[in-house]
């Protein structure tokens, strides 16, 4: 299973027109199952900006996405006409969970507790968790020194069941795009804006920095 997470678009033409050339250019390789986007599609935009933004990427797979701080929806759970918002909305593929929980760290500190729940209903061995903001320390020093991420998230992740291996896709802390972390048996990336290829074999976890 091959995929591309990116994050922190923010409403640049330029970043999703870049997008769609590295998604056109890996496709006329090997093929590629869907897309992952961490959120903050626009800056202060609504999902009317985020359509159109994504149709200017046309990407001609699959793709979900989590909403971040920057991403103005009336509902968290929002779905737009040309992606899947899988915020605390669980998709299965193939031999792998996928489960989004989006939002700035005030959102998830209150959705938290659903995320557990559907956790325990998700029984496949291999879990994708996409989020916006990064789990507390992990990925998510920001410029002025200070761990900024989820402290629940980080606790979330620590507390799935230990036979699960754990992929975390997530973004918000520009200096650490592309960081990459390990905590329990979670990998934990902050993809940003040009992406990272993943190839998922046998629950392991190849990575390409794009």
């Amino acid at each position: 299973m091959r995929f591309i997470a990116f994050s922190d678009f923010h409403g640049a033409e330029y970043k999703y027109e870049n997008a769609k050339t590295t998604v056109n250019e890996i496709i006329q390789s090997t093929k590629l199952n869907f897309i992952i986007i961490c959120g903050d599609l626009t800056t202060r935009g609504g999902p009317q900006a985020a359509q159109s933004l994504l149709k200017l990427a046309d990407f001609p797979v699959d793709t979900y996405f989590v909403f971040g701080n920057m991403d103005y929806f009336e509902r968290i759970n929002q779905n737009l006409e040309n992606a899947i918002n899988i915020h605390l909305n669980p998709v299965k593929i193939d031999d792998c969970d996928l489960l989004g929980i989006g939002g700035d760290t005030r959102d998830i500190k209150k959705d938290i507790s659903a995320a557990k729940e559907i956790l325990k209903t998700m029984k496949s061995k291999f879990l994708i968790l996409v989020s916006h903001i990064a789990p507390y320390m992990h990925c998510d020093l920001a410029y002025n020194d200070r761990h900024i991420g989820s402290k629940p998230l980080a606790d979330l992740i620590k507390n799935i069941q230990k036979d699960k291996r754990i992929l975390v896709c997530c973004g918000h802390i520009h200096e650490q795009w592309t960081c990459n972390a390990k905590l329990g048996n979670a990998d934990i990336w902050n993809v940003g804006p040009k992406g990272i290829l993943y190839e998922i074999i046998d629950s392991e976890i190849n990575a390409q920095v794009l």
